[in-house]
């Protein structure tokens, strides 16, 4: 055990400026770009968030307190996909001002005071913001949302048509384009808000799980056994089949250990990458049945349920459907291309929205315009390798920017959203900073 005799509140102020000093030239539409050394090929960035994901400190407390603080960029970044920096300032501000006038005495009594007043004043900052917002009314102001995030007209106009086309609960993703010119492609799929049920499922390298081709056991029950299972698992080994996408309400201890064994082996059995092969997902804890219907329509396959007599045993691996791929993260699963037709699922949703309570013609609208829309690809096109990381760095954060604006609407940019008073003097202050940087640099 390693002992750090610098007192504890130096750390942490020593590690947040540093962490602040490398994220603040990012900042804003002239923001700098970072030059990354990763022991790969280097690369560059002017997104803080990206930035932020390699950057280490040598001192390995210092370095603890900054795996902390990327939790607030990681967070932001997975509920919103944009507004990270802003993000990750605000905070680094926020410890340093209630942390600078006070020395490792500090009292827990003073510490809670300050916490329990930057709590209230966030709340009513929050509903301040919220009342300042519009809402986004044309494929114009979609645009200029886009612009704003990533000052390239061209790939701006590309985004804010793509949003406009799909609607705000269209599915958009991002490929890469084989010229230098960005192009979108429409496919039949669905991006279902549910993740993988384990990180042992991951690729660590960028956080996801991706298939080619798979087939989907969509299972209408909890699975209480690998043995359910297993049967069918060999009777796909043996057709040559590896790529599979399992999707039931639940899973016993023993399931989950045994599949994550089933893709390790097979992963290194079948691929010498040991790339995963198998992909475990919960079905979403709402309208369950219906939802495993709507993937089913998708990708054209039956789902096992005892009470329609389908089971492990019987079903025809003919009859599990296909895709062309699919990525899973641990929020997220998008399925890309599928090879069913969802026209006769629409219409069933179309006649159940007819007879629906008011409170359940949200949810409907909602996933039948999922199915209607399907899953826009915005490939992005590039002369070079680190040209196309770079470029699609920011055709992501625009992307998010212009998907978040559509769904909850827009303030004044620069900062001016925050030119606002709490009953938090601490926290009145903090609010100035995005402007002050935005303006520094």
């Amino acid at each position: 055990m390693k002992i750090h005799t610098t007192k504890p509140f130096g750390i942490i102020i020593s590690a947040l400026t540093k962490y602040r000093e490398f994220l603040a030239p990012t900042y804003g539409p002239v923001g700098k770009k970072i030059l990354m050394g990763t022991g790969y090929s280097p690369y560059a960035v002017d997104d803080g968030s990206k930035a932020s994901e390699d950057f280490e400190l040598e001192d390995e407390f210092e370095n603890e307190v900054i795996k902390y603080a990327k939790e607030t960029t990681s967070r932001m970044n997975k509920l919103f996909g944009d507004g990270t920096t802003t993000c990750a300032l605000l905070t680094i501000d926020l410890v340093l001002e209630v942390l600078k006038n006070h020395d490792d005495k500090f009292s827990s009594k003073n510490h809670n005071d300050a916490v329990s007043e930057v709590e209230r004043g966030t709340k009513e900052s929050i509903k301040k913001i919220k009342a300042a917002s519009k809402k986004i009314k044309t494929k114009e102001e979609l645009c200029a949302i886009a612009y704003s995030s990533f000052n390239n007209k061209e790939l701006a106009e590309l985004i804010s048509e793509t949003v406009w086309k799909v609607g705000k609960d269209g599915a958009i993703a991002l490929g890469d384009s084989q010229t230098n010119k960005s192009v979108v492609e429409y496919v039949v799929g669905l991006e279902v808000e549910k993740g993988l049920i384990s990180p042992y499922l991951l690729n660590r390298e960028n956080g996801t799980a991706v298939l080619d081709k798979p087939r989907f056991i969509l299972v209408n029950q909890r699975i209480n056994s690998y043995n359910e299972v297993f049967p069918l698992l060999n009777k796909l080994q043996s057709a040559g089949i590896y790529d599979l996408v399992i999707m039931a309400d639940g899973y016993s201890a023993d399931t989950i250990d045994g599949l994550i064994r089933y893709n390790l082996s097979i992963g290194g059995m079948a691929n010498p990458k040991g790339k995963y092969r198998a992909i475990v997902l919960e079905t979403p804890s709402i309208d369950k049945g219906e939802i495993l219907k709507d993937i089913a329509s998708i990708v054209k396959a039956e789902i096992i349920d005892d009470k329609q007599n389908i089971t492990f045993a019987n079903i025809d691996v003919n009859k599990l459907g296909s895709s062309k791929s699919v990525i899973s993260s641990m929020e997220k699963t998008t399925i890309f291309d599928g090879m069913g037709n969802p026209k006769e699922r629409i219409s069933q949703l179309n006649s159940l929205l007819e007879k629906a309570q008011p409170f359940e013609k949200d949810k409907l609208q909602k996933r039948i315009a999922s199915l209607l829309g399907g899953i826009a690809i915005i490939k992005v096109g590039a002369n070079t390798d680190g040209e196309q990381k770079a470029i699609k760095s920011k055709v992501e954060d625009a992307l998010n920017a212009s998907k978040v604006a559509y769904r909850g609407g827009v303030v004044a940019g620069g900062g001016h959203a925050f030119d606002i008073k709490t009953s938090s003097s601490i926290l009145n202050g903090i609010l100035k900073t995005p402007r002050k940087q935005l303006i520094e640099n």
